[in-house]
């Protein structure tokens, strides 16, 4: 939807929920990290958020909308961790302007949610992809 709270005007988030993405996230540029299951950068599968999974216990709501990204590359190793070895390689994004939205959710687990606005992919911010060890 055009303008909703909390999105600049400039983002087209259509069908989202009201208020979706939230009123306290913005386009806060900078360096994030994805688990990634595969090292192609162009794969459709790593930037499909629950919602289009019908995954969790929610997949309608705007949590389920956003892609989880990470703050450091150690926050995305502990995240692999625990997620298993499906989750063998990392993607390094460089947000910087025209992503749309992140709001930082957790400063010591490093969790943020990433609203992509319609017309962007994710992969355009995709700088790099690295096998964890």
């Amino acid at each position: 939807m055009a303008g909703a709270p909390g999105s600049p005007p400039k983002y087209t988030f259509a069908g989202y929920p009201n208020d979706c993405p939230p009123r306290d996230c913005g386009e806060r540029c900078g360096t994030y990290y994805r688990l990634l299951t595969s090292a192609n950068k162009n794969d459709p599968e790593h930037h499909r958020t629950y919602h289009e999974l019908r995954k969790g216990h929610d997949p309608d709501s705007c949590a389920a909308r956003a892609l989880t990204i990470v703050l450091t590359e150690q926050q995305a190793r502990g995240y692999q961790a625990s997620l298993g070895p499906m989750y063998r390689f990392m993607g390094r994004y460089e947000l910087n302007g025209g992503h749309g939205v992140v709001r930082v959710g957790n400063r010591q687990t490093g969790h943020c949610s990433w609203w992509v606005p319609d017309g962007v992919s994710p992969s355009a911010y995709c700088s790099g992809i690295s096998e964890i060890p």
